[in-house]
């Protein structure tokens, strides 16, 4: 009985309301940098992400998005980066 006294208020939809949208990136090294790809595309698509997280490679380019960053500005700072010279021992 309860669930069906509490439904109207936990589904209704507002047409103000959208749902809160999550972005998940994995990690891969070099290859968690195709994210900032991802992320442009969005952008493109107007999909504003409510909450960031990742892994490895994943939560550098979330951390650095759900900062203020921009995907350009993410992409300049990945080819400035000698990663040689910081991946050697």
């Amino acid at each position: 009985m309860v669930w069906l006294v509490c439904t109207p208020q936990v589904f209704s939809q507002n047409g103000d309301h959208r749902p809160k949208i999550g972005l998940v990136l994995s990690g891969g090294g070099a290859k968690g940098l195709a994210h900032i790809g991802a992320i442009k595309v969005l952008e493109e698509a107007g999909i504003k992400p409510d909450y960031i997280t990742g892994t490895s490679m994943g939560s550098i380019v979330g951390a650095l998005y759900a900062i203020g960053y921009s995907p350009g500005q993410i992409e300049a700072i990945a080819r400035s980066i000698n990663w040689n010279e910081l991946l050697n021992d």
